[in-house]
């Protein structure tokens, strides 16, 4: 089913208030109570770990598994579902138990570089996911998504303005990103994807194209989350058309 072009302006009104914050809580039963949210699809790939080079929280190296987008419904408080699409924001920080959020607008504690960055990954990337999704199916969809993820990552816990997942002599204190175990050609193919939306980010091929509303829902001391809701769907990226035509190109010559 194709994601509609607008969501509806209540909806978008009454999720967030920059001044008061909204509590939700994680329901997964019908019927679902309003100021809920459930999660309908998990996006996720393999195994990866990061190095951790950073100071932050995780062991060395962190693993993660999976690495994954989530598309949601949230109840509000009129009984209006808005499709919100859900990322992790705490990489560190394990899942969350309580499932108990505080959302509020925009991006909690991000710096204006990373609030930028953050801005032009999701209005540039999240199309990418939607044509995957409606178009090519699964796997692609999971890898789109996953990079998604991993690039938000990058842009949020590494203190180095490099946005890159390769960590060099030019990039000292990155988190590096590792295969881990038998996660396969999925979880490649979204850590090559990754690089190639942080590289379009750094070069200032991709900024913030609007139409776009963020989300921070804070859990407190477990996971938080970055919600975001979408208006107009553009065209899918070159990012992902040149990562389509490599897959293409693969599956011809086997």
């Amino acid at each position: 089913m194709r994601l509609s072009a607008t969501l509806p302006i209540v909806s978008l009104l009454a999720l967030a208030s920059p001044a008061l914050a909204q509590n939700f809580i994680l329901d997964d039963s019908a019927p679902y109570a309003p100021n809920s949210y459930r999660h309908t699809n998990d996006y996720a790939v393999g195994e990866v770990s990061f190095n951790n080079a950073t100071g932050k929280g995780g062991s060395d190296p962190y693993a993660v598994n999976p690495v994954s987008l989530k598309e949601t419904f949230v109840t509000l408080d009129n009984s209006t579902e808005v499709r919100v699409y859900d990322v992790c924001f705490d990489m560190f920080t394990g899942p969350t138990g309580s499932s108990s959020y505080s959302v509020t607008e925009g991006f909690g504690s991000l710096n204006a570089s990373q609030e930028s960055a953050t801005r032009a990954l999701f209005s540039n990337a999240l199309n990418d996911f939607i044509f995957a999704r409606d178009n090519l199916g699964y796997p692609v969809a999971a890898e789109v998504g996953a990079a998604i993820q991993m690039a938000l990552w990058e842009i949020v816990e590494d203190s180095n303005p490099v946005l890159s997942l390769d960590e060099g002599s030019a990039d000292a204190g990155i988190l590096s990103v590792d295969i881990a175990g038998s996660a396969g050609g999925n979880t490649a193919n979204a850590i090559a994807l990754a690089g190639t939306y942080l590289g379009n980010i750094q070069s200032g091929t991709w900024t913030d194209q609007g139409g776009f509303n963020y989300y921070y829902a804070d859990a407190g001391s477990e996971q938080d989350r970055l919600w975001v809701t979408i208006e107009p769907i553009p065209e899918p990226s070159t990012a992902l058309a040149a990562l389509l035509g490599l897959a293409f190109g693969f599956r011809r010559r086997r």
